[in-house]
């Protein structure tokens, strides 16, 4: 992947980070499959294990992998999306769930939501609903259509 003596014009670990996503993708790492170990990732692609462990971090943000101690890296199964209908004068917003409320999401979902996947914060009639980002779609509605 390195090519000795010249210097890259992306960070190392984000190169990493974009093969294993495109490998991802295109299906030739499937949903549930173990990641290779670090110490082989970094001799694949002839990085140091702080590049590779980077490299997983952003993964693991974008909701792509899970890492378990002892068990390593493995490919997350992509959840279907569901989509809520939004009634006008909504507001939504968009953040970083809680510890409590990702725990709480997890169960209510009966599978975990990954560490760097955002909710939605949907505000309507003085109730607040959090909403995982990677599970639901939000689309509007007019206001006829709204009951």
């Amino acid at each position: 992947m390195r090519q000795r003596g010249r210097s890259p014009r992306r960070p190392l670990y984000q190169l990493v980070a974009d093969d294993i996503r495109s490998a991802i993708a295109s299906g030739m790492l499937a949903p549930g499959r173990l990641l290779p170990p670090e110490r082989v990732l970094a001799e694949r692609y002839d990085v140091s294990l702080v590049a590779v462990r980077q490299g997983l971090s952003v993964l693991r943000s974008e909701g792509l992998i899970v890492t378990e101690r002892g068990r390593g890296s493995r490919v997350l199964e992509m959840p279907e999306r569901v989509v809520m209908k939004i009634p006008p004068g909504a507001t939504i917003g968009c953040r970083l769930p809680t510890a409590q409320e990702r725990a709480a999401l997890s169960t209510a979902e009966g599978r975990p939501i990954p560490e760097g996947v955002p909710v939605f914060v949907v505000e309507h009639d003085g109730r607040v609903e959090v909403l995982p980002g990677d599970r639901v779609t939000l689309e509007t509605t007019d206001s006829e259509d709204a009951t």
